[in-house]
């Protein structure tokens, strides 16, 4: 009995085991468990997966820029921190410029996966009395400003610094262009007033896993 029961389990692994991408190996001899199994990996199978294959790196919201900033430009960067309570901060800077008096830019973005909140200058270009003001329409563009007021020396930029930072609420995951409208971009300062015939604006995209 106890000898039928060993041949019919060892007629059951073998049919199981095939189909199998794997080898499944019973030991024959004498005294071993029938219902031993040994799975042989080929040696390019990899190794397998199971609880101690590693913790999975978590993703993590990203900002790439279109091209790296160069003098006289105005772009946008990832904020630090690029994400916090829901919303998403993306810093606009200009690159070298010589007494700067004040930024203007337009943007577009998808509305479906990001609500425009606000603009928030960084302080030492609007000084105490200028103006930090932004303005979203409802197909997804942007308009913005940061400038000072009145008849006052401009701020020199010796290498690329943040002027402000715009918040969106993140209303979906995926990833989501911003790139800058030339018509609506401008950077005042002395020698270098760019226009919409100089492609001096660097977007981004926005990946929010």
């Amino acid at each position: 009995m106890l000898r039928a029961a060993g041949s019919s389990l060892f007629a059951l692994l073998l049919l199981l085991a095939q189909g199998c991408n794997q080898d499944v190996n019973v030991d024959p001899r004498p005294g071993k468990d029938a219902g031993t199994v040994v799975v042989v990996v080929p040696p390019d199978a990899g190794p397998l997966a199971g609880p101690d294959a590693g913790p999975v790196e978590p993703q993590v919201p990203t900002f790439v820029v279109d091209a790296p900033l160069s003098d006289g430009e105005m772009g946008l960067q990832a904020a630090n921190p690029l994400t916090a309570d829901g919303a998403a901060r993306i810093d606009v800077v200009l690159g070298r410029h010589d007494n700067v008096y004040g930024i203007a830019g337009g943007l577009t973005y998808d509305p479906a996966a990001l609500e425009f909140v606000r603009v928030e200058g960084a302080g030492w270009l609007e000084g105490a009395d200028g103006l930090v003001v932004a303005k979203a329409g409802p197909s997804g563009k942007l308009v913005f400003a940061v400038t000072r007021k009145g008849v006052v020396a401009g701020e020199k930029v010796d290498a690329p610094r943040a002027v402000g930072t715009l918040v969106f609420k993140v209303l979906k995951s995926g990833a989501s262009a911003l790139a800058f409208l030339p018509e609506r971009s401008t950077v005042r300062s002395d020698g270098l007033d760019y226009s919409s015939k100089s492609p001096a604006f660097r977007g981004g995209t926005l990946s929010i896993p």
